[in-house]
Formats: structure tokens, sequence, C-alpha cells
């Protein structure tokens, strides 16, 4: 599997990944399975439950995916 961050990277101009990239280091630090504790955000981007359900993305821990989703969002 590719590395998420280099992924992401192909997929924006230097100039977008760059403000995505301190986005993520933020949110979740590229960490697919990343899970806030005080609320249902799960992943890279830390959507919530609802988000997940609301724009009919498949929660998954699957970085490629979870990039793929965020981007779309």
């Amino acid at each position: 599997m590719r590395e998420p961050r280099a992924y992401a990277k192909t997929l924006v101009s230097a100039k977008e990944f760059s403000c995505l990239d301190r986005l993520i280091k933020f949110e979740s630090h590229w960490n697919a399975k990343a899970k806030n504790p005080t609320s249902s955000a799960y992943g890279i981007f830390q959507f919530l439950n609802q988000t997940w359900t609301d724009y009919g993305f498949i929660k998954t821990s699957n970085p490629i995916v979870q990039i793929n989703e965020g981007l779309h969002y």
C-alpha cells in the first residue's frame, strides 16, 4: 500500500498540499485509525459518524479510501 501522505501529494497542487498537510497533521497526524476520545471522530480527516453516513462514505481504516473521500468532501 502506498504511504498516505505521498498518495495525497499526487492528487493536489503543491500549494494545496501544504495546507492539506498542516490540517491533517493537526487532526490525525496522517493516522487512518486515529480516534477522538470525546467524540465519534475517526480517521485521517476526523470525520464524525454522521459525516461518514451523510456523505455515503465508507467508514474504513484504509487510508487511500479515506483520502479520496476526504478530498471529495
